[in-house]
């Protein structure tokens, strides 16, 4: 499958049917507040001139954002606000909310409407890709996560001993001059090797996760959740673990 972004945006219109007719089998509204009157009109519009293909709206974190654009018809929802590893939203705006609970509850919503969601930021090992999952994810986006890959673009330069690669994220946004918008700030990251083999351990982490668990899969691992079979322990802030709340079987 191949997905195209797109601003949802009139003047995008165009590009939209270029990108159809290029065969993309589904269109990602690309805003970082999905939100608005704007992408719910373009949801509509692209919705009725082709019916055929997948729209995944976003970005939301609560139920309340998540209503209209699944009454409007998204396919599905990308969830996450202000907690990419380059992204400082929270912190410069003060906009934002724990991916853990805006993934639980968006999730949980969505479900009504037999709706994806996308766990879209922070994920920086197999050990999150699980956690997204049990807290009723279907899958994730990794950004820092793929950028140290051969495949992915970026320049490599050596420092330190280490091979490292330019990211800027998503919501990085250079200027003139080498200025960074607000929102987001370009680093290096450390080169990954071949993006096959990083996939294959974290999809190989992740079964192992599901196989602790009980589960043979994603579907039964958010029927256990829903129904309590799978429980959550939170630990406290002094914790230093892997995550700060994690399933138990």
């Amino acid at each position: 499958l191949v997905a195209a972004a797109v601003p949802p945006r009139a003047s995008e219109k165009e590009r939209v049917r270029v990108l159809v007719e290029a065969g993309a089998d589904a269109i990602v509204l690309n805003a970082s507040q999905g939100d608005s009157a704007g992408q719910v009109e373009f949801l509509k519009w692209l919705k009725h001139e082709y019916p055929t293909v997948d729209v995944v709206c976003g970005n939301v974190v609560t139920p309340r954002q998540a209503k209209p654009l699944l009454d409007a018809g998204a396919d599905g929802l990308r969830v996450g606000m202000g907690c990419s590893s380059l992204y400082s939203t929270k912190e410069v705006i003060a906009v934002g909310r724990p991916q853990g609970s805006a993934v639980y509850h968006v999730a949980k919503f969505a479900k009504e409407y037999g709706v994806p969601v996308i766990a879209d930021g922070g994920i920086q090992h197999s050990g999150h890709v699980s956690m997204a999952l049990a807290l009723g994810a279907s899958t994730v986006m990794c950004g820092a996560l793929l950028a140290g890959t051969e495949e992915a673009p970026g320049d490599a330069f050596w420092h330190g001993g280490q091979r490292l690669k330019v990211y800027r994220g998503l919501g990085a946004l250079e200027l003139e001059g080498g200025k960074i918008a607000h929102g987001g700030v370009p680093c290096a990251v450390v080169d990954r090797g071949s993006a096959s083999a990083l996939v294959a351990n974290i999809t190989e982490g992740v079964r192992r996760d599901l196989r602790r668990l009980g589960c043979v899969n994603v579907a039964q691992l958010h029927e256990d959740m829903y129904s309590s079979a799978v429980r959550f322990h939170v630990r406290t802030a002094g914790c230093r673990g892997v995550a700060f709340a994690a399933p138990v079987a």
